[in-house]
């Protein structure tokens, strides 16, 4: 389409008369365009040409000037970053460098210790070892300390007898590039073919460094035979509070008599010596064995008791040596020592006694009275016990046989044992985990008579109760479980008083009437008796108290007991201290005689007036720790034991 048809189209939104008036536009312009062509162009009028793309490129290219200012900042970081990495590549090239060369560098590396000895030597000889500490740093070693630490059971080479353990001596500087010696005296313990360490250490300094340098070296030393052999067996595991055994085995491994030879044993806390096989020679831990012969051998038998809670462990160690020259019960030149490590575990069966309704170990009861006792039990295993039986022994002279009794159990008089089992009782045929139950039996001490006092001092009765039956371990195999416990009675003693008044009889000469007379004072002779059974008796003491209507005379026989009134609520105290067994029964009683004075009131005519209130007795009985207690009843005018004394004498008249 040319421009003549664009010219000559026609708008369809124009109007015919706008059509005209553009029409008349045109032709103005074209009129004064054709002027303008007309006149001479020479006027410095010129064409300028317009390059619209180019104006445009440069528009572009200051527009992106402002991202380029950006990129130079990032490019500035960078540069920084890659200087800090060279700079970070040269520090470690020379940290190396220096590290590796050891260029002025302190380091435990630079320190050697060297030392020199056997690989192997028997037990109880002399140990010397050579050290030898080099310094290959720049700088001195300065406030140098060397410390030794030795084995356990290793003695110094002088004195045997005394323990070695750490040694820390102090060394010289040591220059750069020399070396400090030093020679290690001292005597290994041990089994045969056990390894002993010793470890050797240097702490020091350096001159400019408050720091503390460190080096250790351990040097390792084979004990190729021992003079003897010391074992212990025993169990691993034992429940808490059962008895259980130790076997200690001595044998000599020397070719000459090993003298004066002992065996020493440390128990751990909990542990409750029993017996043992031989007996002691001192204590309850030391055995002399004396001089053995080559290749003898020696057995100590140790029962005890370990005390604790489920899971603890405890260790029971036995020494041998040599017995001291200065001190019998000591280990003079220890040789070898052995130990085993026991764990406490919760009983298999939990048994429980009780007796009078007390789960003490001890109890005290008085001769002639009844005891019921009761055992409990209690399956503490995942597992069911079979076949299960209650044994329960009673021990003691003093036991009278005639008075045992049980509902369900044997008595076997013959060897005085209660058993209870499947056959008494259904229960004990299966106890499932976690089953209970008790049975019951009861008993008493003799009455002891007068003749038999001393037969029965200091006398108990000891009950063993064992509860035995049987599991399926988890090998399928049957495994018998255990329990063990004992309880003691023990017997008190009748400590007795007699307290009684008279007129006619006892040591001293009564005035007044009898019957006593309003307003008139009569005398009376009160008299403390004390008996004594089967225990002795400390701090014995008697009490009582006068009525405010009775006066205290102030004679006492014998003048020689310690018998004092206090006329503040008119109390009479007599200290009477040891009361010997027997005493009132195989001898004569312990007895004081004191004088008092009635005067009757006419408000108390026609009365029995109290003249003294009831005595309390007390005392302390050594054997079975405990304080004992009696009380008589008041004493009135009545003189029951006066051999003058008739009805109606004991009631005030006018």
């Amino acid at each position: 389409m040319d421009t003549g048809d664009i010219n000559n189209k026609r708008d369809p939104y124009q109007s015919p008369s706008d059509n005209s008036s553009l029409e008349k536009l045109k032709k103005n312009l074209n009129g004064v365009n054709s002027n303008i062509d007309q006149h001479d162009r020479s006027g410095g009028l010129s064409d300028i040409e317009h390059n619209v793309g180019d104006e445009w490129e440069r528009k572009k290219k200051l527009v992106r000037t402002v991202p380029q200012k950006k990129q130079s900042k990032y490019s500035l970081i960078a540069k920084l970053f890659g200087a800090s990495v060279v700079f970070f590549v040269v520090a470690l090239g020379i940290a190396v460098y220096l590290i590796l060369g050891g260029v002025n560098v302190v380091s435990s590396d630079n320190v050697d210790i060297e030392i020199s000895g056997p690989i192997a030597i028997e037990a109880g000889e002399e140990l010397s070892l050579e050290v030898a500490i080099q310094n290959n740093n720049t700088v001195a070693l300065e406030s140098v300390e060397m410390l030794i630490e030795y084995p356990e059971g290793t003695r110094k080479a002088d004195d045997l007898t005394d323990e070695l353990l750490r040694q820390r001596e102090k060394l010289e500087n040591i220059s750069v590039g020399r070396n400090e010696q030093r020679t290690l005296k001292s005597v290994l313990f041990g089994s045969e073919s056990e390894v002993k360490e010793i470890d050797v250490s240097i702490e020091y300094r350096v001159e400019g460094s408050n720091a503390i340098f460190f080096k250790k070296k351990t040097y390792e030393i084979i004990i190729s035979s021992s003079p003897i052999l010391l074992t212990v067996d025993t169990l691993s595991e034992v429940a808490s509070d059962q008895e259980f055994e130790t076997i200690v085995n001595f044998v000599s491994n020397s070719t000459n008599i090993v003298t004066s030879a002992m065996v020493v044993a440390e128990y751990p806390f909990g542990f409750t010596f029993v017996e043992s096989t031989p007996s002691p020679s001192f204590g309850d831990n030391v055995w002399v064995l004396g001089d053995v012969p080559p290749a003898a051998k020696r057995k100590i038998s140790v029962k005890g008791i370990m005390s604790g809670q489920d899971g603890e462990e405890r260790t029971i160690r036995f020494t041998s040596g040599v017995q001291s020259d200065s001190n019998e019960k000591i280990i003079g030149t220890p040789l070898l020592s052995s130990q085993s490590t026991i764990a406490i575990r919760k009983p298999f069966i939990t048994t429980t006694v009780a007796l009078n309704g007390d789960t003490s170990e001890t109890i005290i009861a008085q001769s002639g009275k009844v005891i019921r006792a009761d055992v409990s039990w209690v399956n503490n295993l995942p597992s069911q016990i079979l076949d299960a039986v209650i044994e329960v022994r009673l021990n003691g002279e003093v036991l009278d046989e005639q008075t045992v009794s049980s509902s369900n159990g044997f008595y076997q008089s013959a060897n005085n044992t209660i058993k209870w089992n499947k056959a008494y009782d259904n229960r004990l045929a299966v106890i499932g985990p976690g089953e209970s139950g008790s049975v019951t039996f009861s008993f008493s001490p003799k009455k002891i008579s007068a003749s038999q006092a001393l037969a029965f001092r200091d006398s108990e009765i000891v009950l063993d109760v064992v509860v035995r039956g049987r599991r399926i371990g988890e090998s399928g195999v049957s495994e018998e479980v255990i329990s063990n416990t004992d309880r003691i009675v023990k017997v008190a003693t009748n400590l007795g008083l007699s307290s009684r008044i008279v007129y006619s009889t006892g040591p001293f000469s009564n005035t007044g009437g009898i019957p006593p007379a309003v307003e008139n004072e009569t005398t009376y002779t009160v008299i403390w008796s004390i008996t004594n059974s089967t225990n002795d008796i400390q701090r014995a003491r008697i009490t009582a108290s006068l009525p405010s209507y009775v006066r205290w005379v102030g004679a006492v026989s014998p003048a020689s007991e310690d018998i004092t009134f206090n006329t503040l609520g008119g109390q009479i105290v007599w200290d009477v201290g040891t009361v010997s067994a027997g005493r009132g029964l195989t001898s004569s009683p312990r007895e004081v005689a004191f004088k008092v004075a009635f005067l009757p009131s006419v408000s108390q005519l026609g009365t029995r007036p109290i003249i003294l209130q009831p005595t309390t007795i007390s005392g302390y009985d050594v054997f079975t720790q405990t304080t004992l207690s009696d009380t008589t009843n008041e004493l009135t005018t009545r003189l029951g034991t006066d051999p003058i004394f008739r009805s109606g004498d004991d009631t005030v008249t006018r």
